[in-house]
């Protein structure tokens, strides 16, 4: 025989994200991209202007001492050249930027492509100084 005992289930309401918390993580996220790019936008025209004044030692110093010109139109060179950019750390600014692409979409997926992105790039930074 069965007995007419009814059971109850409390069933959770979905929670909301609080007002605004989306768009503050996209505002986040744009901050930190536009904030990298103009970082080097920066560290660009730094380079270019210390060139410029290391060109002009150079040719103020010239007659004095030509050896010491000599370097320094040697340094010009290099900031000319730039910094020369790891092939991990391109590849894990490549995977982050796929990762902000599907934050919105999927978070769990873009917080793996964060933390493999994160374990590529140190793991070069960790072999780089044996390696040299």
């Amino acid at each position: 025989m069965l007995s007419n005992q009814r059971e109850m289930f409390l069933v959770p309401r979905a929670v909301q994200p609080p007002r605004g918390a989306i768009w503050a993580g996209l505002a986040a996220s744009w901050l930190l991209r536009t904030g990298s790019a103009l970082w080097s936008a920066l560290e660009e025209q730094g380079r270019r202007r210390a060139g410029r004044q290391l060109a002009g030692i150079a040719t103020r110093c010239e007659p004095r001492e030509p050896q010491l010109a000599s370097q320094l139109r040697d340094a010009v060179q290099f900031l000319a050249k730039g910094r020369p950019q790891d092939e991990r750390a391109v590849a894990a600014a490549e995977v982050r930027e796929f990762a902000y692409r599907h934050l919105k979409s999927d978070p769990g997926f873009a917080a793996d492509l964060f933390a493999a992105a994160n374990r590529h790039e140190m793991v070069g930074s960790l072999r780089s100084p044996a390696a040299g």
